[in-house]
């Protein structure tokens, strides 16, 4: 057996609008967890009363511990003192507005059993609004190709090893979707502190160095997307267009957790993807640089970067985000004339 307890970690604030949907699916589980961990970041709504409330009336008290910050800590630090406040050696993350399938802990612990090198688990993520409406995003999430049965019978496994140079070139380590190893949460934390990093990429990266990440094929969480999403994704290119500080931002976040890795690589001794990770630590420098200027033609350029580790697509929507922005400026000015 790869684990021996399995701990959930839930950070919440202010989310006293979906909290219970969210602590249902937990206690609804097909397989018992032995663990829950809670840790509020100060909420000034009625989540921690609903949190007590649940905790109570289900007499869940035994397994479930809420922790209450004295004072705000932040998304991330509010994770991490979750994730070193569990006592499992494999901790599922929850976010407070999402709904668990109900099969999520029995996929998740039956890859542990069969992996004695799994260190990451991720899997596919489906999309709801604020009513629960299901919708098939553009980027991420369960695509038309994983929905439709029979393509995948024929063309995905549903489980796969995700390795390096795929897991930098398309880094879907989202938070919600992973069950990590302690150990590997207790190696990250220093570099999130010194990189000023989100918990969940570097996490995702670090198991993929060390050959241990593995990915579910199916979508075992309901992502809700609402105006008050902390980490909101940008699923096409009119999300990017009118959030263009934000997609920098993406890619400046990308760019320093590349750094982190190489630091990670450095300590393996693995010169080979040393020198791949140096190589696309240059290349997403130049295109931040383009991107940032507004440089058609070096993004252009861009395009033609043979690197295995770049996302091509990140690329063609950097120069299209870029075109549609100069065309709409262009416009902007006939009509100022």
């Amino acid at each position: 057996m790869g684990y021996k307890l399995i701990s959930v970690v839930l950070a919440t604030y202010n989310g006293e609008k979906y909290i219970l949907p969210q602590i249902k699916s937990i206690a609804e589980q097909d397989e018992d967890i032995q663990e829950v961990i809670i840790c509020d970041d100060g909420s000034s709504d009625d989540t921690v009363s609903i949190i007590k409330t649940f905790i109570r009336e289900h007499e869940l008290d035994d397994k479930w511990k809420l922790i209450e910050n004295a004072f705000n800590l932040g998304y991330t630090k509010n994770f991490i003192r979750g994730m070193m406040s569990a006592n499992g050696d494999v901790i599922v993350l929850c976010d407070q507005d999402d709904i668990w399938e109900k099969n999520r802990i029995c996929s998740i612990k039956k890859i542990f059993e069969e992996n004695s090198d799994a260190l990451c688990i991720t899997c596919l993520q489906r999309f709801i609004d604020e009513n629960d409406n299901k919708h098939i995003p553009l980027i991420g999430g369960e695509n038309i190709l994983t929905v439709c049965k029979i393509l995948r019978n024929t063309m995905f496994s549903d489980i796969e090893k995700i390795g390096l140079a795929r897991q930098v070139r398309e880094n879907r380590s989202t938070g919600m979707t992973m069950a990590i190893k302690k150990s590997i949460v207790t190696a990250c934390v220093p570099y999130i502190y010194k990189y000023n990093l989100t918990h969940d990429l570097i996490l995702g990266l670090y198991a993929a160095v060390y050959g241990g990440h593995y990915r579910i094929n199916k979508a075992l969480v309901n992502r809700r997307i609402h105006k008050n999403n902390t980490s909101m994704p940008m699923n096409g290119l009119n999300d990017r267009v009118r959030g263009f500080k934000r997609h920098i931002g993406g890619r400046y976040g990308r760019l320093k957790l590349l750094y982190a890795i190489r630091e990670v690589l450095n300590n393996t001794n693995q010169c080979e993807y040393v020198n791949k990770i140096d190589r696309t630590i240059n290349d997403m420098r130049v295109s931040l640089y383009a991107l940032y200027n507004e440089n058609i033609c070096l993004l252009f350029k861009q395009l033609f970067t043979r690197n295995t580790m770049i996302n091509y697509k990140i690329s063609v929507a950097n120069l299209v985000i870029v075109l549609i922005r100069k065309g709409m400026k262009c416009c902007e000015r006939f009509g100022r004339q």
